[in-house]
This record gives structure tokens, C-alpha cells and sequence, in this order.
């Protein structure tokens, strides 16, 4: 269902900027779309998913920034944008909420500023950060003070 979603958003490569605004877009378009997203692999372990993730060739991180190994994630799943795999993986926040882990090769967008800070848009909260040569995407719904605990 996300990949019908996300093909009428893919662009003519553009700059990386734009292209990087496109690319949350279609991701934030996607998580409005269902309550949930629809996961490939439902299970609480990160390591799990991460070992699925790489089973299917997707990008993935394999260690977490600061909190975030702490939380058990809810699943994963692949996706593709602009002829480009990308992983998402979900962790459960203790409110309740998801906090949403995209990763995709920086190679993606040429000559991006990813910024330091929080953004949002339609009720998301999203940051954008470069790792170990991933472009890596946090995005939830959460209040921002749960987020920056776990980012």
C-alpha cells in the first residue's frame, strides 16, 4: 500500500534539498495514510529487525543513537523512493506512541544540509540526521519532550 502512495510522489531529481523535501513528504503522506503503518516484521527486538533489513539488502543502522536502544521497536519494513531502498523501523515511545526510524543512503540526495534541528508539519515532528553514511529520518507524533529523551 505505501509504495502505491509513494509513486505519484516521486520527482525528476532535482536538487538535494528538494529532493529531501520530497522525500519527507512522501514518508509523512505514507504514515498519515494507516493508524500504523503495515509492517513487514512485527516484533519487539531491534536486532531482529535489523537482521531482516539486511536479509533484504535495505539500509539499515546497525547501532542506535543516544536512548533509543532502550525501547522495544514494534517492526520494520522496506520501502522504495525515487529508484532508492530505504527501511523504516518503529519503536514504542512509554506513552504509547511510535517514534518512526527511516534510513536510506545518503547517496540519494547530492549536496544535502540535513539541519540540527526539529521540524514539523501536519502534526509530525521530524529531524533529519546523516549516519555512518545513511540519511536517517526520526519522525513521530509525541510530544517533542519524549522525543529528545530518546534522539
Amino acid at each position: 500500500m505505501s509504495a502505491a502512495i509513494l509513486v505519484p510522489l516521486l520527482m525528476e531529481r532535482g536538487s538535494g534539498s528538494k529532493m529531501m523535501e520530497q522525500y519527507q513528504r512522501a514518508n509523512l503522506t505514507m504514515l498519515d495514510s494507516t493508524p500504523v503503518p503495515k509492517l513487514d516484521m512485527v516484533t519487539a527486538d531491534f536486532s531482529r529487525t535489523q537482521q531482516y533489513l539486511a536479509e533484504k539488502k535495505a539500509p539499515f543502522l546497525p547501532f542506535l543513537p543516544g536512548e533509543l536502544r532502550d525501547l522495544p521497536t514494534a517492526g520494520c519494513k522496506t520501502l522504495h523512493w525515487n529508484e532508492q531502498e530505504f527501511s523504516l523501523t518503529c519503536f514504542r515511545l512509554p506513552s504509547g506512541e511510535l517514534l518512526h526510524l527511516f534510513v536510506i543512503d545518503d547517496k540519494a540526495f547530492p549536496s544535502i544540509n540535513v539541519g540540527d534541528r526539529f521540524k514539523e508539519m501536519n502534526g509530525w515532528h521530524f529531524k533529519c540526521e546523516l549516519i555512518s553514511g545513511m540519511l536517517v529520518m526520526f519522525v513521530s507524533r509525541a510530544p517533542m519532550p519524549e522525543i529528545e529523551k530518546f534522539i
